[in-house]
């Protein structure tokens, strides 16, 4: 689902970022996020979800920890438009409009 996403997102951007940071030693480090893209001077994380997902861990910690640089944070999934606790929830097919 993430490559049919970059596609999209491709369609408007010149460049797409991802970003990812593992820790042997501890796990609660680590966070992986699919995609960057640039909203004036922020930085918009995007996560793609494909199936039920329950938690989107990587997404919160990138958000804390990056807080003064985060622009508008978007969750892309299977079901319909939400914002929940901050993070734009979108369907698949809209990632083009990012």
């Amino acid at each position: 689902m993430e490559n049919v996403v970059a596609q999209m997102l491709r369609l408007r951007r010149e460049r797409l970022y991802f970003y990812s940071r593992s820790n042997s030693q501890n796990r609660e480090n680590h966070m992986e996020i699919d995609f960057l893209i640039k909203e004036g001077k922020k930085i918009s994380p995007i996560e793609v979800k494909s199936g039920n997902y329950r938690s989107h861990s990587s997404l919160d910690k990138f958000r804390r920890h990056f807080s003064s640089v985060i622009g508008s944070s978007y969750i892309l999934y299977t079901k319909d438009v939400m914002i929940k606790d901050g993070i734009i929830h979108l369907p698949l097919y809209m990632a083009e409009f990012l």
